[in-house]
């Protein structure tokens, strides 16, 4: 094999591993939080929720799929005296990708023979929008009114699918809250 099919196939693997690169649920967390006691929690709704441009029913969605991850770890929604509480928000960016039209001309020479060629590319295709979200869900210690613990994830909206996004939140919900309680002080 030479060098250059060597190359090829070296950047084709990176290039494959990169687009399989994910992106990560980020925590953060206080030391000095005892979880180990918490089993019930509560909601924090005047400042929880989505950012303004963003779709609102991404909100609902958001705090039924915390609920479901915090109620498969044995946790239980209590109004009356909560160990923790929780609250969410969802930051969020639309892409609008608009069709390009594209053209380009080309010259070359072979001995005394000289060419050119002219290339146009219409788009059949209409305009797209990809819509970017990153949820964030803080657990707040409701004695002394601080964070505790908090869990970070960016997710790439890819359908207009209710359903599909209904699921691709779920998933990333279960992602960060698949990181609670943290590692350390287990």
């Amino acid at each position: 094999m030479s060098i250059w099919q060597r190359l090829v196939i070296l950047c084709g693997a990176v290039l494959t591993l990169a687009a399989c690169q994910s992106t990560r649920v980020v925590t953060d967390f206080d030391p000095g939080a005892d979880f180990s006691s918490w089993r019930a929690y509560s909601w924090q709704q005047e400042r929880s929720g989505v950012s303004e441009e963003f779709n609102p029913l991404l909100a609902k969605r958001v705090q039924e799929a915390v609920a479901a991850a915090l109620a498969a770890k044995g946790f239980r929604e209590e109004n009356a005296s909560p160990d923790f509480i929780v609250r969410y928000f969802v930051n969020s960016s639309a892409q609008v990708r608009e069709p390009n039209a594209r053209g380009s001309v080309g010259l070359g020479s072979f001995g005394r023979n000289v060419g050119m060629g002219v290339s146009l590319g219409f788009p059949l295709g209409g305009t797209s929008v990809t819509q970017h979200a990153e949820i964030v869900i803080d657990f707040i210690n409701p004695q002394t009114n601080s964070l505790a613990w908090r869990g970070t994830r960016d997710v790439t909206l890819r359908s207009e699918d209710p359903h599909a996004v209904t699921e691709q939140v779920q998933a990333a919900v279960n992602e960060i809250i698949g990181q609670f309680p943290p590692q350390s002080v287990k």
